[in-house]
């Protein structure tokens, strides 16, 4: 997709679907019943947990807060 990281194109991905009106996941995994990003706390990722790709990667919510709202 990006060329860059999974983690790259998630961010990507997430804000094309909020700004295409379809941003609203019920009963979303993610932050929010949102379907954003879930950070493994851990190396061993559980269910929806995505491992990080980079140390800095951004979190859930700051993949919120990008610009073009």
């Amino acid at each position: 997709m990006s060329g860059d990281s999974a983690c790259a194109d998630h961010a990507i991905v997430y804000r094309m679907r909020e700004h295409a009106g379809l941003g609203t996941v019920p009963k979303g995994q993610g932050p929010n019943n949102t379907d954003n990003i879930i950070h493994a706390a851990s190396s061993s990722p559980i269910g929806f947990e995505h491992p990080h790709c980079f140390p800095n990667d951004l979190s859930a919510s700051a993949v919120e807060n990008l610009g073009g709202r």
